[in-house]
């Protein structure tokens, strides 16, 4: 039988690690603790060898419980597997950081005639995240209608085109999508002329809203929101439990998945 180095087992621990922090419950939580707990036992990598180990747990793990989790692992990783859920489809549509492709699947995603309920929520809880202050309820605001809107040009012509817009009864809300690129010179003050004058036609109130990998707005007033919160957002809308999700909570969960990490 063959063996396992610290450093295979380190590297086994910190690629089980995400597949089980997906859901939260009990179960889950307890696996987390479990390999945080596993992983500080190992040494560093490219540490030097010690003659003696200092381990700070508050219990030891014996071998018999080791055994008795990978005996359990396998077949949940097994059941996992079977039923998809190893597999992030739009990591299989190679979106990775296209900020058009990501954008558009985005809309796409927020559009209620995907989803209908589950993308509303997505969009409800997102909103409610980026612009709290602005509308008292925001899922009462989608509820009377919206539309989403991919590279809008809110005055016609095609100098400004704002990545997505979301037109309520009362608001228009563009949100701006930033992966790699930088943003142009005023861009989002630029859009926020734009958009306001647009808005003062409908008798709307617009807003304007960064997304991106940087928690920080050059501009005030104009919150900006990372890809890790619209990840959040994703899983909130859609329920911790897995399998009482459907279809387009499904898709909007992987999208979190896969937005988290860029």
């Amino acid at each position: 039988m063959s063996s396992l180095s610290l450093e295979d087992l380190d590297r086994l621990f910190f690629g089980l690690r995400p597949a089980f922090t997906k859901q939260d419950d009990l179960t889950a939580h307890s696996l987390v603790v479990f390999l945080d707990i596993v992983r500080d036992l190992l040494p560093a990598a490219g540490a030097e060898p010690q003659q003696e180990a200092v381990f700070r747990v508050q219990k030891p793990i014996l071998s018999s419980d080791l055994v008795g989790f990978f005996s359990k692992i396998e077949v949940l990783l097994d059941e996992e597997q079977q039923a998809g859920a190893l597999i992030n489809p739009w990591s299989l549509a190679d979106l990775r950081f296209n900020e058009v492709r990501t954008g558009a699947v985005l809309a796409g995603l927020w559009s209620e005639s995907f989803g209908g309920r589950a993308s509303r929520a997505f969009l409800t809880h997102y909103l409610s995240s980026a612009l709290p202050g602005t509308c008292a309820d925001w899922r009462v605001e989608l509820e009377l209608g919206y539309r989403v809107r991919k590279e809008f040009c809110p005055l016609g012509g095609l100098a400004e085109r704002v990545d997505i817009v979301i037109e309520t009864k009362r608001f228009l809300v563009g949100i701006e999508v930033k992966i790699n690129a930088p943003l142009g010179e005023r861009q989002l003050e630029r859009y926020q002329e734009e958009l306001g004058r647009h808005a003062r036609v409908c008798g709307k109130s617009a807003h304007v809203v960064l997304l991106s990998r940087k928690s920080f707005s050059p501009v005030p007033g104009v919150p900006c929101l990372t890809w890790k919160d619209l990840a959040a957002s994703a899983r909130a809308s859609c329920g911790s439990r897995a399998q009482d999700r459907g279809f387009a909570a499904q898709l909007i969960a992987r999208f979190g998945d896969h937005v988290y990490n860029l």
